[in-house]
């Protein structure tokens, strides 16, 4: 239980308050009147960062640079595709990487070397219950 209002007062020469309480509250009422206040905190400090923002990228746009509004500010209208790179990008022949259907690749199903299959094939053998000789027959 915690304390919600009262009267505090300090005795001379006392290193601590005392005092009265006038209302008691629980760990569950204090949790929700610390979420209630960090809530409100949150959300004017992000309406705070979110004008900061708009007037950097207005100042910007004034000057002439791309703001991080356009969505690949370094593309340009006659940009040609150039290689396909990693999940489904491009490298257009501006210099731009975003993305490209074309480059997205499907499942790609990975065998094994030679070496490595009769590797698990001796495995999977022996796990089969067979005995080395009878391995050695079947797979050589």
């Amino acid at each position: 239980m915690f304390c919600n209002g009262g009267t505090l007062t300090k005795a001379e020469g006392s290193p601590v308050e005392s005092g009265t309480c006038s209302e008691l509250v629980t760990w569950d009422e204090v949790s929700k009147i610390a979420a209630q206040f960090s809530d409100a905190l949150l959300v004017e400090m992000e309406k705070a960062f979110a004008d900061v923002e708009a007037e950097i990228n207005t100042k910007m746009e004034e000057e002439g640079y791309t703001t991080p509004n356009s969505p690949y500010p370094d593309a340009s209208e006659d940009a040609v595709f150039n290689s396909c790179w990693e999940d489904g990008y491009a490298q257009f022949t501006d210099g731009s990487v975003r993305p490209y259907s074309d480059c997205e690749l499907g499942p790609v199903e990975q065998t094994p070397s030679p070496w490595v299959q009769g590797q698990i094939d001796w495995h999977n053998c022996l796990d089969a219950g067979n005995t080395e000789e009878y391995c050695r027959a079947t797979l050589n």
